[in-house]
């Protein structure tokens, strides 16, 4: 807010983006799928590009089937995760319904892990580390308002016993889909002069939803560039 002469506070809506971005990696997708869209293996020069982002200290985003749509629900009938191991396999077609990020592989991750029933295992070992939005005991936050964010009590636990967010997916998994890596730059001091944004985006919507109103409403920014 910014404060006037005679005393009033008004929102300040000029908007300055924090972060740039430097690198944004589409990668060639896991699951290769035949013309029906049915998964029938796994691309292995995927693995071998998405190792090779988090060697260079990206993480990778996707987007796969989760078990759970929040920590505490029970979880799907199929069982394509195991709580005890924190691994997680879909080997089944299903559609995408939650995004994550991967940071870091394990080849060492046994199939075992994965399910008790051999025909609901991965065909090999090996697993992604994946960090959930939700889940760590250890890196949530609470908001100005009271709302608890990022959410806990769910994931692998670490050496103190705490959940931590994290957990395993099989390289395998019949879900993974659309696989991205992106670079930020932070030190946002050297592009300020450049990256100011103006965005005075506190409009009305150019429908009217509730349809109680005949006219459809318009409006719009007009800026100018000062460069």
């Amino acid at each position: 807010y910014e404060e006037t002469e005679d005393g009033k506070k008004l929102p300040n809506r000029d908007i300055m983006c924090g972060y740039t971005l430097l690198h944004g990696n589409v990668l060639p997708e896991l699951v290769i799928r035949d013309e029906d869209d049915k998964s029938i293996g796994t691309n292995p020069d995927a693995i071998a590009a998405i190792k090779k982002e988090l060697y260079a200290g990206r993480g990778v985003s996707i987007r796969f089937y989760a078990d759970q749509s929040l920590p505490g629900q029970e979880l799907s009938k199929h069982g394509y995760m195991n709580q005890k191991t924190w691994a997680h396999y879909t080997y089944k077609d299903e559609h995408v319904t939650h995004g994550v990020c991967i940071v870091g592989w394990d080849d060492s991750i046994s199939k075992d892990m994965f399910n008790s029933d051999p025909t609901k295992q991965p065909p090999a070992d090996g697993a992604w580390i994946v960090k959930n939005s939700w889940g760590s005991e250890t890196e949530y936050t609470t908001s100005t308002s009271g709302q608890t964010i990022g959410y806990k009590d769910w994931g692998i636990v670490n050496d103190e016993g705490k959940p931590t967010g994290y957990f395993y997916l099989s390289y395998y998994d019949k879900s993974i889909d659309s696989p991205e890596s992106m670079e930020f730059g932070t030190d946002f001091a050297q592009y300020a002069d450049k990256l100011m944004v103006y965005a005075h985006d506190y409009m009305p919507s150019t429908e009217d939803w509730s349809n109680t109103q005949p006219d459809t409403l318009k409006t719009a920014n007009v800026f100018t560039n000062e460069t």
